[in-house]
């Protein structure tokens, strides 16, 4: 099973999988703020999320930036837009401070 990864120079473009792979999405992070990415919007029923992880930076120390890892299986053919937002999530919408969106075309 081929996994398809993502990462921020394919924002705002299309990817194109197949039924039974998955899609690894991966956006820096710096935990440490608050400020953490989230599923903001995606059609379940196209891709369902498997995981979601944050991952340390090479020397991890506190306020070190990181990688944060979303990874999707891809459960029917469609057509979905996989919306990811970097909020404080006790602070609600209005912290949202960044946006990361691909358009997913997924066949059988």
């Amino acid at each position: 099973m081929k996994e398809v990864v993502v990462d921020q120079s394919q924002a705002d473009r299309r990817v194109e999988v197949s039924v039974g792979q998955t899609v690894s999405v991966g956006l820096p992070e710096n935990a440490s703020t608050g400020y953490r990415w989230a599923v903001d919007r995606v059609d379940a029923s196209v891709l369902a999320l498997e995981r979601a992880q944050f991952t340390a930076g090479a020397r991890p120390a506190m306020g070190t930036p990181g990688l944060r890892t979303f990874r999707f299986n891809v459960l029917a053919p469609g057509d979905t837009e996989l919306v990811l937002k970097r909020w404080r999530e006790w602070e609600g919408e209005n912290s949202v401070v960044e946006r990361f969106a691909v358009s997913v075309h997924a066949t059988a």
